[in-house]
């Protein structure tokens, strides 16, 4: 039987009424979240942490390895990545746009949480659409659908059935590190494992692949967390 690595003390049970799916996060302390929907028992949360401690393990190891990530600040002037590069916010009175910075009504932190939100959801729908159609086209692969998701520990996944799932958060980064993400995606529909011929694979796709996922790991601790 495998032994757990988890303590009471490690874990934290986060729920949220905008989560649909569960995942987890940790912190530079070692502390362990659980993201999770409302109305989901403990119980069955502790059991699904149990199922998974080895992915947790893996998340806790990386977190404390690294320095800790800002956490997002939603205050006028406060700076955000969009394909790379930082804006500031300028706060108008009704509209949501983008002019040299995120232009977003004003209101309490989770009304403008919500509308960069539904910005970057946006944004990364226009980009990704058109571009994993094309890269799927050259490999010659089939996908089911396209989700933008809200994930904070994964920018993208890919599921048995075909469905390529994209954190929104993703429109924070340069554009070949989200080509990357696509490309990472697309090879899950060969491989749906991360062994030598699913990595063999992915540089035939798009050479350089390693190179650009270091470049994303970098990139990643640039970028602030969001409130669940």
């Amino acid at each position: 039987m495998r032994k757990s690595i988890l303590k009471a003390s490690d874990l934290k049970i986060v729920r949220s009424p905008r989560r649909r799916r569960i995942a987890f996060s940790a912190a530079p302390d070692g502390v362990v979240s659980i993201l999770a929907p409302v109305g989901v028992p403990d119980s069955e949360l502790l059991r699904i942490a149990e199922a998974n401690n080895l992915l947790i393990e893996r998340l806790r190891r990386r977190a404390v390895r690294l320095p800790a990530r800002p956490s997002a600040v939603f205050a006028e002037g406060e700076e955000f990545f969009l394909w790379g590069k930082k804006y500031p916010i300028r706060f108008s009175r009704r509209v949501t746009a983008f002019d040299g910075a995120f232009i977003l009504p004003a209101g309490p932190p989770e009304q403008i949480l919500a509308e960069l939100e539904g910005f970057y959801r946006t944004a990364i729908r226009r980009y990704l659409v058109p571009r994993i159609r094309d890269f799927a086209a050259q490999a010659e692969l089939k996908f089911d659908r396209i989700r933008i998701s809200g994930a904070e520990t994964r920018w993208g996944s890919c599921s048995t059935s075909g469905t390529i799932s994209f954190s929104w958060k993703l429109a924070q980064c340069p554009p070949l590190l989200i080509d990357y993400v696509i490309w990472h995606e697309l090879t899950h529909l060969e491989e749906m494992n991360h062994s030598p011929r699913f990595w063999r694979k992915l540089e035939n796709h798009l050479p350089g692949a390693r190179i650009r996922r270091r470049e994303l790991r970098a990139f990643e601790r640039l970028c602030p967390v969001f409130p669940d």
